[in-house]
């Protein structure tokens, strides 16, 4: 079940990043180290009301950020919307529930937040890639398949949906990746 996140909750989310540091170190990734994110970014998360988390029977499966703000690298990208729009920012799976669809569930979460506030501009980083060192190709699939079928199953929701990426090579993938997605109409895609 995705619920706001509470102070309770700070625990378990820094265990599930500091596993996630440790997997970083091990692929030479720095996105995230000993000194970010902290439980002071969680917790001010929390205050603001930004955060969520995904748990089942008492178990922390995942969380996200999800927000309106849109941080100054984003001006570097051309990506800044006049308009209202919700970001998704960190987010974290729990090891032991990864490759299970756990984080397409928090994506179509942001997704429904956005629509039930009226809100038509969504961002979405390539998600995992850096934090977990997620292979970039398989996550430009998931998400352009999980964002394409709630666009086709809410049709005129958004007018912005935007794919918020850090280097070109990622750049690239999402272009190839969207490009086969447009032409192979039987989306029939398992993930």
């Amino acid at each position: 079940m995705i619920r706001k996140a509470n102070l309770n909750d700070v625990d378990g989310i820094m265990d599930i990043v500091n596993q996630i540091v440790v997997e970083m170190k091990e692929s030479n990734n720095t996105q995230w180290d000993e000194n970010y994110p902290k439980a002071e970014n969680f917790k001010q998360d929390i205050e603001e009301g930004s955060l969520y988390v995904d748990e089942f029977e008492g178990d922390l499966i995942g969380f996200v950020c999800i927000n309106d703000v849109q941080p100054d690298e984003y001006k570097e990208m051309n990506w800044i919307s006049d308009e209202d729009a919700l970001v998704i920012h960190r987010m974290g799976i729990n090891p032991k529930y990864r490759r299970q669809g756990k984080a397409k569930n928090l994506i179509r979460y942001a997704e429904n937040l956005a629509m039930d506030n009226g809100i038509r501009s969504i961002a979405f980083p390539s998600i995992s890639t850096g934090a977990y060192g997620f292979p970039v190709e398989l996550a430009a699939n998931i998400a352009l398949h999980t964002v394409n079928r709630f666009l086709q199953d809410n049709l005129n929701s958004f007018d912005l949906v935007e794919w918020v990426l850090f280097d070109t090579h990622t750049e690239s993938v999402y272009e190839a990746a969207e490009k086969s997605y447009m032409e192979d109409d039987s989306d029939d895609f398992d993930f």
